[in-house]
């Protein structure tokens, strides 16, 4: 009588995903930390509509957000002072002469909030002020 033996291998057959699963882990983390570095880092706001205007910020520009309840300013995403402010675009104007003001402010904000800003951006010797605005059909 004859048996028949039973074939088995020996070893794994398969395929070793670790260093697939490790290198997509990188490029997810990675994606992930260049997605938030390349995001805008402007205080929600909910901008006045305009129909035209410039679509484009020019490098020279510095960034002044205005937020309508408590009047916080925000240079460039640093929060500070009237104050501070006036000294603070003062030495980025002898820096770039040619810089312009882009002024960010809640559609809710008054004229006795954007007063104070608008009064620092003329006392440090700035004559390009550009008003931020969302696009749109306009008011």
């Amino acid at each position: 009588m004859l048996l028949r033996r039973a074939h088995h291998e020996s070893g794994h057959a398969g395929i070793n995903v670790t260093p697939l699963i490790d290198v997509v882990m990188c490029l997810i983390i990675f994606y992930l930390l260049v997605g938030q570095l390349a995001t805008q880092r402007y205080a929600p706001m909910k901008l006045p509509t305009a129909g035209a205007g410039l679509s484009q910020i020019e490098p020279e520009v510095v960034t002044i957000e205005l937020e309508a309840s408590g009047g916080k300013v925000r240079l460039n995403g640093e929060l500070m002072s009237a104050d501070g402010l006036v000294g603070e675009l003062r030495a980025r104007r002898e820096k770039a002469p040619g810089l312009a003001v882009q002024l960010r402010a809640d559609r809710g904000a008054t004229y006795g909030v954007l007063r104070p800003v608008l009064e620092a951006c003329r006392e440090a010797g700035l004559s390009t002020l550009r008003l931020a605005a969302s696009k749109g059909e306009g008011r």
